[in-house]
């Protein structure tokens, strides 16, 4: 009579935990790694997306600075203003359908009298993200930029002039030298997890 041994080779219960925990350990990092540079990248588009839309402004009413016809979104389409990153195919007739970078409105309109100053406004900006564009450099007054307002009920609020200092404790201005924000200032602005911001220029 013969008898065999059968060797069954393998992994054990705990080797195998190990590894499912080494594996949710990794995920978890991935997941967060993977968070942070989309909400990098976000913050990055809607830079780019203001700058670009001033720049289009710039050029366009380079020999004038009555900024009325921004209130009519097909007029910017049609000129190449409003890219269609911002504004898709179909959404060339109002600013309804206009989204920024996390989601939310974007908009563009004429303000003070005469039309003589702008504004660009998103939102549904999270709290971290409008910390950080809160505390970016865009400009002073000689490069046209006048202020920044934020809003932590999610709306859009404008200068009511250029020599405006501040309309509310949500407006930074230029003109009081408040922009960019100290982190202490942009963290109280911000704080909301969802927030409207709006930029102005003449």
């Amino acid at each position: 009579m013969r008898m065999s041994n059968t060797h069954e080779s393998g992994r054990s219960m705990i080797e195998m935990l190990g590894v499912l925990a080494i594996i949710g350990v990794l995920s978890v990092g991935g997941i967060a790694g993977y968070s942070q540079a989309m909400a990098k990248f976000k913050v990055t588009k809607v830079t780019d997306q203001v700058q670009t839309t001033v720049t289009n402004v710039r050029t366009l009413f380079s020999t004038q600075k009555n900024y009325k016809a921004i209130d009519t979104m097909s007029q910017m389409f049609a000129m190449g203003v409003i890219g269609q990153d911002v504004c898709g195919a179909g959404n060339e007739a109002n600013y309804n359908n206009c989204t920024g970078a996390f989601g939310g409105r974007f908009e563009m309109g004429s303000i003070f009298t005469g039309n003589t100053a702008y504004y660009i406004f998103m939102n549904q900006v999270p709290k971290d993200a409008c910390v950080r564009l809160a505390m970016s450099d865009w400009g002073d007054q000689s490069s046209g930029f006048l202020g920044l307002a934020i809003k932590t009920d999610d709306t859009k609020e404008t200068m009511n002039s250029a020599s405006t200092t501040a309309d509310t404790g949500t407006i930074f201005s230029t003109a009081k030298g408040e922009i960019p924000l100290d982190l202490s200032s942009a963290l109280t602005a911000c704080n909301n997890a969802a927030n409207g911001m709006t930029w102005m220029y003449r």
